[in-house]
């Protein structure tokens, strides 16, 4: 804990218990929420520090006390932050909804002792709430000039070709192969191209498998010319005719190579091979009659016009110990020109898959081909994964389950394989657990894809949609704590709250069994609480751990948890020195802990980032030294790195990074070397906290001395990713108070762009969170007058690092 002296309980003209309301006043109303049952002797410190507690220790807090509770807390957040002037007022706020004797006279007694302490209160040095701009000065707001020509011309096409959504007429995969003996396979590729030459590590093979032998242009499906896709309203005529052609199958094999630096093209010959060995050995039924097939692709690279490599394949097909492939006889495979009979649809249809433009996404939104049999997210993995998933009873190889379900999952022939697996999982329990501690130990690892994960959760919920009937205490947890997981991780509290009632129900004899686990799950229920901006509720979860007896006995990890987390709610009630000293035991204890080092690094730099955070908020003396113990030295180099990492790794670090751009004043060189590197500024992850790295971004633009026509276009393009991501469908109020945060800054900065729609829009959404209420109040006062003059009443309204 920080020095006593440096408090304001230190003042002689304040009674010892001044601080008892910040530590009532949310069991009280978690008492009242039927979440918690008081004991009585967590009064007896108040007792001995002067303070009579029969009344209070007589109160059981009921369903009715509620609303007075909830208004009071509101009634203090709001006074906290307003000048001492108004203390009077909100003294009688407080008398009024806390109005009454016995124990209400002795809340009131409470709240007014609190109110005097904390405004009374010097903190060592000033908070960060001048205008956090440290470069120039602010600037009047400029209206933006839009190419509205290019913009409608480019709608005109989308709206045309999304006009209405096209009918599937394509039968399942079963109808279309039965008692058909000969097949003929058109192929192309397609890989996104920079300058000409293949440097992405995604692509797709794409292709038409037609019944019978090689006769095209049927009159079901007329021949077309190759790059149609060029061609909107021919593509979409064409895609028609393809879609209502019963004796065609199109077939869409997306991929992403795992790594950035393998480009994808590259492993054309490995690609091809895997997808001819899925399509005939998993996608297509078997048969016991034999198939013949005739596979004709693009000609590319070495694979020129006229070649063929029919041996090779048909080896490759002999080779399979299973004999998968035995009722299989490959006619021929060879390479062909791309006008040669049905390629042309293999490529429209492999561009389909590339949304890379606003047309292309309307068309493939219009047609529908994620829902097509044929369609399956591929990989290098995927056959040798389905292989061993074949043996899942006896080689309990779940984390192949997990990567399926998130790979090919949601594809129609990845939800056949998820519904045979959940059969499998039914009958075995020790595999449901196994399935759940190999999903926790991804949610643990410090380096989070939240997308994955959440898409992981889902995966697994939809495996095991309900807890079997008599499930251990351990799975129990695990259970909890996952769902807490993913609803925290998508910023959506609400979520959430029926499954925190209920383990809040189960926790005292879940603590009983499992004790550490169970602490783990309290963290993200403390994490929970915090979403709904009930940051004092979260800090008690914590600090009953941490005040536990048998707290010494967890492992020194688990407590550096605690105490980290401790740090994090006591800067979110806006304590910062506290905070800094749970931050620091909490580094203490990591650096003391028995763990892998790379693993005690990436605990350690979270930690650090929190602390360097609030150092920053609270402009404390530590700022400097808190920075440099996660960049060392803040240079250009460094912004100029940074600027163009857009990884998971970097993610936290980037997003401290560009906070301390905007308000470290001395940061002039690495503030311009992130400026100068905007052309190659990376968009990563649609998650937190890139909502605040797209923020930041557009205020330093803005901010900049010479504000010209580009300049303010990137930053309103800046300011507009930022609500984007935000905003995403799968994101939760949390989320969406954050972007309606970043839209109520760039309305301050930007005029007629729109922002104040986009923000009261998200502050609706928002107010599933009453906690949040004095927040989302000042953002409305704001949006309804924008101006650059209250940016630092903006920027003080969020706290800590949800802005």
């Amino acid at each position: 804990m920080p020095n006593d002296a440096r408090l304001p309980h230190a003042n002689p003209t304040l009674p010892t218990w001044w601080r008892a309301w910040e530590t009532f006043a949310p069991r009280w109303l978690m008492a009242a929420e039927g979440r918690l049952h008081l004991n009585p002797t967590e009064f007896d410190r108040l007792q001995r520090q002067g303070f009579e507690t029969r009344n209070l220790r007589a109160w059981r807090p009921s369903a009715h006390d509620r609303g007075r509770l909830e208004n009071a807390g509101n009634i203090m957040a709001r006074a906290l932050k307003e000048p001492a002037g108004r203390l009077g007022e909100r003294k009688l706020h407080l008398g009024q909804q806390l109005a009454g004797t016995g124990h209400w006279a002795d809340l009131r007694r409470l709240a007014e002792a609190y109110l005097d302490g904390m405004q009374r209160a010097t903190p060592p040095s000033k908070p960060a709430s001048t205008p956090p701009h440290p470069a120039s000065p602010l600037k009047k707001p400029i209206a933006l000039i839009r190419n509205e020509k290019k913009r409608k011309k480019i709608k005109r096409l989308v709206d045309d070709v999304s006009s209405d959504r096209l009918v599937n007429q394509s039968s399942d995969i079963a109808r279309f192969v039965n008692g058909i003996t000969e097949f003929t396979l058109y192929l192309d590729e397609a890989w996104p191209l920079k300058n000409g030459e293949i440097r992405r590590n995604e692509g797709v093979i794409a292709g038409l498998l037609c019944q019978g032998s090689h006769k095209p242009g049927r009159a079901e499906l007329p021949a077309i010319e190759t790059h149609i896709y060029q061609k909107p309203a021919q593509a979409r005529q064409a895609l028609e005719r393809l879609w209502a052609c019963r004796q065609c199958l199109p077939l869409f094999f997306p991929l992403r190579m795992p790594r950035e630096d393998q480009h994808a093209g590259g492993y054309y010959d490995q690609l091809l091979q895997h997808a001819l060995r899925f399509l005939c050995g998993w996608l297509l039924p078997p048969s016991p009659q034999m198939r013949r097939l005739s596979v004709f692709a693009e000609a590319i690279g070495q694979h020129h016009a006229g070649s063929e490599a029919t041996e090779f394949y048909r080896g490759l097909f002999a080779g399979d110990p299973n004999e998968r492939f035995a009722n299989w006889h490959l006619v021929t495979v060879a390479w062909r020109e791309k006008n040669f009979g049905y390629i042309p649809y293999a490529d429209l249809v492999a561009h389909l898959t590339h949304q890379h433009t606003d047309l292309n996404r309307a068309l493939g939104a219009w047609s529908g081909f994620k829902e097509l049999p044929g369609y399956v997210p591929f990989s290098l993995e995927l056959v040798p994964r389905l292989e061993r998933l074949q043996h899942l009873d006896r080689s309990e190889n779940l984390g192949d389950v997990i990567d399926f379900a998130l790979e090919t999952g949601a594809s129609p022939f990845g939800r056949l394989v998820m519904a045979d697996i959940a059969r499998q999982l039914t009958s075995q329990p020790q595999l449901q657990i196994a399935l759940l501690e190999r999903l926790e130990e991804d949610y643990r690892a410090k380096v989070l894809d939240l997308r994955r994960l959440r898409r992981a959760f889902t995966a697994v919920r939809s495996l095991l949609p309900a807890l079997p009937e008599g499930a251990s205490p351990q799975m129990r947890l695990l259970w909890y704590q996952l769902a807490l997981q993913d609803a925290n991780h998508d910023g959506d509290p609400t979520r959430s709250c029926a499954l925190a009632t209920e383990y809040r129900r189960e926790r005292e004899r879940l603590k009983d069994n499992a004790r550490e686990l169970c602490a783990d799950a309290d963290l993200n229920l403390a994490v929970h609480d915090a979403d709904r901006f009930a940051f004092g509720h979260a800090e008690l979860t914590v600090l009953e751990w941490i005040e536990d007896p048998l707290f010494p006995a967890l492992p020194p990890r688990q407590q550096a948890r605690l105490y980290s987390a401790l740090g994090q709610y006591r800067a979110l009630r806006g304590h910062a020195l506290e905070a800094e000293a749970s931050f620091g035991e909490a580094l203490e204890r990591f650096r003391r802990a028995e763990l892998r080092e790379d693993d005690r690094q990436a605990e350690i730099e979270q930690t650090s980032i929190y602390r360097a955070i609030n150092a920053l908020d609270a402009n404390l003396p530590e700022a400097p030294r808190a920075l440099a113990a996660v960049f060392g030295q803040i240079d250009a180099a460094l912004s100029d790195a940074l600027a163009r990492d857009g990884s998971l790794i970097s993610q936290y670090r980037h997003h401290l990074l560009v906070r301390a751009l905007v308000l470290r004043p001395e940061l002039d060189e690495s503030r311009a070397a992130y400026l100068a590197a905007r052309a190659a500024w990376s968009d990563g992850y649609p998650q937190h906290p890139w909502p605040g790295i797209h923020g930041y971004r557009g205020f330093l633009l803005w901010n900049q001395e010479q504000l010209d026509e580009a300049t303010a276009t990137a930053a309103r393009d800046a300011f507009t990713r930022a609500i984007e991501v935000s905003a995403l469908a799968c994101h939760g109020p949390t989320l969406k108070l954050i972007g309606a945060f970043w839209a109520t800054v760039a309305a301050c900065c930007l005029e007629h762009c729109g922002y104040e729609e986009r923000g009261h829009a998200l502050l609706d959404q928002a107010r599933l969170l009453p906690d949040a209420a004095p927040i989302i109040e000042t953002l409305k006062t704001v949006l309804r007058t924008p101006d650059p003059a209250r940016l630092s009443e903006v920027f003080s309204a969020l706290p800590f690092n949800y802005r």
